[in-house]
C-alpha cells in the first residue's frame, strides 16, 4: 500500500511539472517557449554562361561608368542545372584621341539574373576589372566579384559570395560580342 501512495504522489508531481509548458531542463524563467534558428549551410556554387552582349553609350550610367553593356546567354549552375542568365553592366571607358588606346582598362559594375528551367532565379551584383591587352585578338578579360542578393522559389531570400571571371570576343562599337561568364564561390538559400 505504501508503494502504491509512493507512486500516486511521485505521478501528481509529474503530471504538476508537466502542466506547465517548459522544458525542465532549460534555464528559461520567462515561461516563453525557446525558439530555434537553425543556420543554412553555404554550398559550393559554380558555372558559366554564353551568350552575346551589346555594347552602347549610356544614357543611365554615370561617371567613371561611359558604356553600357547588356547580356543574355545560358549555360549551366550549380543547383540549378540549365539556366538562361542576363544582366546589365556600366563600364568606365575613356580613350583620348590619338593616343593608342590599347592595353587599356577599367571598372565595371552590373545587376543581373539567373534563371532555371523552373522558373526559380537567382539575382546579382558583380564589381570588376576588365582587361584589353591588345588589338589582336581584341579581347576583354574581366576579373572580380559577385554578391547573391535574394531570389525567387527555392531562392528567396538567397545569399552568397564568389569570384567571377569574363572573356569577351569583342567586335565594333554598337555590335553584339561574344560573351562568356564564370562564377566559383557560394550560395545560401
Amino acid at each position: 500500500m505504501r508503494s502504491l501512495a509512493l507512486t500516486l504522489v511521485f505521478l501528481a508531481v509529474v503530471l504538476v511539472g508537466c502542466s506547465e509548458d517548459q522544458n525542465p531542463l532549460s534555464n528559461n524563467t520567462s515561461g516563453e517557449q525557446p525558439t530555434t534558428t537553425l543556420q543554412k549551410p553555404a554550398l559550393p556554387f559554380q558555372g558559366s554562361a554564353t551568350g552575346m552582349s551589346t555594347t552602347h553609350q549610356s544614357p543611365t550610367c554615370v561617371w567613371p561608368y561611359t558604356l553600357e553593356q547588356s547580356a543574355s546567354g545560358t549555360g549551366d549552375f550549380s543547383h540549378m542545372g540549365h539556366c538562361t542568365a542576363t544582366a546589365t553592366y556600366c563600364v568606365g571607358w575613356y580613350w583620348t584621341p590619338g593616343v593608342s588606346p590599347l592595353p587599356w582598362s577599367g571598372p565595371v559594375i552590373g545587376t543581373g539574373t539567373i534563371k532555371a528551367a523552373n522558373g526559380d532565379e537567382v539575382y546579382f551584383s558583380t564589381t570588376s576589372t576588365y582587361t584589353v591587352p591588345n588589338a589582336m585578338p581584341l579581347m576583354n578579360y574581366s576579373t572580380g566579384t559577385y554578391t547573391i542578393t535574394g531570389g525567387t522559389g527555392r531562392f528567396a531570400g538567397a545569399t552568397g559570395t564568389g569570384t567571377l571571371t569574363g572573356v569577351q570576343e569583342l567586335a565594333q562599337f554598337g555590335t553584339q560580342h561574344v560573351t562568356t561568364f564564370t562564377v566559383n564561390g557560394t550560395i545560401v538559400y
